[in-house]
């Protein structure tokens, strides 16, 4: 009987480690910073409208917060990695933006708005 449950204990062990893992090997955590720049765009689009929606008054801080932490839950990273992104990749990303003009114009008219709603 001893023998059974100390082989029970193993093998859940076993399998518990194996899951630990494959887990952590078959699904990486990807920071922003091994992101391409169209993906950090994308998350800067997004925080910016949701700023905008903020400043609106459409959602009150609470909202803002929660929302904001569900874009970089959605982009795998942190609010830290996606401040210090254009500071690291700043010529990638400014690179883009130039190849991208449709993209530049979108984030640089979000830009506006917010400045103007911040005067």
């Amino acid at each position: 009987m001893e023998v059974k449950k100390i082989f029970k204990v193993k093998l859940i062990l076993v399998v518990f480690f194996f899951l630990i893992i494959f887990g952590i090997v078959g699904n990486p955590r990807v920071s922003l910073a091994d992101m391409s720049v169209d993906w950090y765009c994308l998350q800067h689009i997004e925080v910016m409208q949701l700023t905008l929606s903020k400043l609106n008054k459409s959602l009150t801080q609470s909202e803002y917060e929660n929302e904001l932490q569900e874009i970089y839950d959605s982009y795998e990273t942190t609010e830290n990695e996606y401040i210090l992104y254009m500071g690291k990749h700043s010529k990638q990303v400014n690179a883009f933006l130039k190849s991208h003009p449709g993209t530049k114009k979108w984030m640089d008219n979000l830009s506006k708005q917010i400045n103007s709603l911040l005067e």
